[in-house]
């Protein structure tokens, strides 16, 4: 039997009162598109700040490829293969998409970027930042910093960024929001695309790319999963739609 690449295992995370994550367990298989879904404030982005390691649990284990990761932070969990990709977007405002993408590129090597002698002693470094923005629809010529560019271009290039440092377990938290119908459509391809290179766990509203893409999924309510499995035992789990899916039918 195939092991979990992810497992949490009755994760809980307060904040005062409220909690925030409630003994939370799910796993994420190997190669899988795994849709995290629920009500506001049901404690997906929480979920993802925990896996990330932006916060810490105050109870239960996070197991990565089997190793506890709990303890470790942000970027020595990135260098392991569990990358981020933000609800709201998270970029360098000043650096073009290509700098952006080289920034990426180097991450997982730990070696420094320096904006003119790092690309004129390394044009394969260029030439590999430029191959990642070519896949996400993006111009590696285009000299405008991140800050200027459009949402949806800004959406692009920061799922770009995640993907050039390599992960193995890729984070996307609602890769949609804010994107138009043209937009979303593309979004959908790309998150298909790169399910063919690495495992994807995903948190998103949008119940129509939910089922389109996902292997499975698990549902949150309060911070707890009260559900997890295939598109078609959750369409039609009695749980699942009295505390959610009914709600979007209604």
């Amino acid at each position: 039997m195939t092991a979990a690449l992810l497992e949490l295992a009755g994760v809980t995370r307060r904040f005062g009162a409220l909690a925030a994550a409630d003994d939370l367990s799910f796993q994420v298989m190997p190669g899988e598109i795994h849709a995290l879904i629920g009500p506001n404030g049901a404690g997906k982005t929480t979920a993802c700040a925990l896996i990330s390691g932006e916060i810490m649990t105050d109870a239960g284990r996070i197991l990565f490829d089997g190793r506890d990761v709990g303890a470790l932070g942000v970027v020595t969990r990135a260098r392991r293969g569990l990358v981020r990709a933000y609800q709201i977007v998270a970029l360098f405002p000043s650096l073009t998409a290509i700098e952006t993408i080289e920034v990426g590129l180097l991450a997982p090597t730990r070696a420094v970027w320096r904006p003119f002698a790092a690309r004129a002693r390394d044009r394969d470094l260029t030439a590999r930042a430029a191959v990642v923005l070519a896949r996400f629809g993006l111009d590696p010529t285009d000299r405008r910093p991140a800050a200027v560019l459009s949402h949806g271009e800004r959406r692009r290039l920061e799922i770009a960024l995640a993907v050039a440092q390599r992960p193995r377990l890729l984070l996307l938290d609602e890769p949609l929001a804010g994107l138009g119908p043209d937009e979303s459509a593309a979004m959908v391809e790309t998150i298909r695309a790169l399910a063919r290179e690495t495992t994807i766990l995903m948190v998103e509203h949008d119940m129509e790319a939910v089922f389109a893409l996902a292997d499975r999924v698990t549902v949150l309510v309060a911070g707890h999963a009260i559900a997890s499995g295939s598109p078609d035992a959750i369409r039609a789990d009695p749980k699942v739609i009295a505390a959610y899916l009914g709600e979007d039918e209604a």
